[in-house]
């Protein structure tokens, strides 16, 4: 990137000028623009075009530096967030006065600083980009880390598109809702298997699946279909299975 910047400088000069403020006389802080500031270093200019600014805190000064990197470098969502988040973090901005900034609404604002809430290796994926921002806000809305990893897994494997995640991200969340015939204790160990057995079914079917457990040990699976195209899939995945056995 600060190769193609560097390439971009010297066909067509600098753009976007760098942002300091003066701290005393002949001597300025730099604000924003450390990539353009480097790469006018690295092809050995002695002067760059500057905006100063006068900025009486610290906050203010960080405040302004974040809004500038987030409008004009390239940044990945996961960079993005983290930006959004220190400005209310450290800035003390609400989420409507950070969407007024930057210009952004604030659902995409509070959308955005959800993705930090996902385990790293789907933060790290998206700034890969092997997974799209809308694969990750689909991820979030499971609370179980498992089966987002598991989710992910499936996503790069078989290249499932954001609707598809979204509808089975749907399907699973539907499923935790549903009322079971028999509710074991707290304390009982068949409660954490049974959930298992039920995520790795819905995983395997794609689709919402309600596995009922009687006290006597008995019970039945119910797997959900929502088309004659569904119900294709889940007999071309039995038929799959079934030759795996025999």
């Amino acid at each position: 990137a600060l190769e193609e910047l560097k390439k971009s400088i010297l066909q067509n000069g600098l753009i976007q000028p760098i942002t300091v403020r003066r701290v005393e006389q002949n001597k300025y802080e730099l604000i924003s623009g450390e990539r353009r500031l480097r790469a006018i270093k690295d092809i050995g200019y002695k002067t760059i075009p500057a905006y100063i600014i006068v900025v009486e805190s610290k906050e203010a000064m960080l405040a302004l530096a974040l809004i500038e990197n987030i409008q004009r470098e390239k940044l990945n969502q996961i960079e993005v967030a983290h930006a959004y988040k220190r400005l209310i973090d450290e800035c003390n901005l609400s989420q409507e006065q950070v969407s007024e900034k930057v210009g952004k609404d604030r659902t995409t604002i509070t959308n955005t600083i959800r993705l930090l809430k996902l385990p790293l290796e789907i933060q790290n994926s998206l700034i890969k980009d092997e997974i799209s921002a809308g694969h990750a806000r689909a991820l979030i809305n499971l609370y179980d880390e498992n089966l987002q990893l598991q989710i992910l897994s499936k996503i790069k494997k078989n290249n499932l598109s954001v609707r598809k995640v979204e509808e089975l991200v749907k399907h699973i969340t539907e499923g935790k809702r549903t009322k079971n015939e028999y509710k074991p204790a707290s304390n009982d160990p068949d409660l954490i298997s049974q959930k298992d057995i039920e995520n790795k079914l819905r995983i395997i079917f794609g689709t919402k699946v309600i596995c009922k457990q009687k006290k006597d040990g008995a019970g039945q699976i119910t797997i959900d279909f929502y088309s004659n195209d569904e119900l294709d899939r889940l007999f071309e995945l039995f038929d799959i299975i079934e030759k795996s056995n025999s």
